[in-house]
């Protein structure tokens, strides 16, 4: 959009004011976890992407400044989240 950013200048993303985004996420202010389903149920998760577009959460930034462990971080959450459910009735 023609923006010029001066050189040496910190940019940081307002991840806040993104998940809140009615356009993305309807109904922002609901904890529907539902609404990630898509993605997780997803067979092609061969192509690597931090968008909105392609992934329903950008908590580990975006670009090439993306945080590099991104796939252990959200694996180890898998395992552990299953763990739990495997080991104990939730009520």
């Amino acid at each position: 959009q023609n923006w010029f950013i001066p050189g040496d200048t910190t940019v940081i993303i307002n991840l806040h004011a993104i998940h809140q985004d009615p356009a993305h996420y309807p109904e922002p202010e609901k904890f529907i976890p539902e609404r990630h389903m898509a993605y997780v149920q997803r067979d092609n998760r061969d192509k690597f992407s931090q968008t909105t577009e392609d992934r329903p959460h950008l908590a580990f930034s975006t670009g090439r400044r993306v945080c590099v462990g991104i796939h252990l971080a959200e694996r180890s959450l898998f395992m552990a989240a299953s763990g739990l459910l495997g080991c104990f009735r939730i009520d």
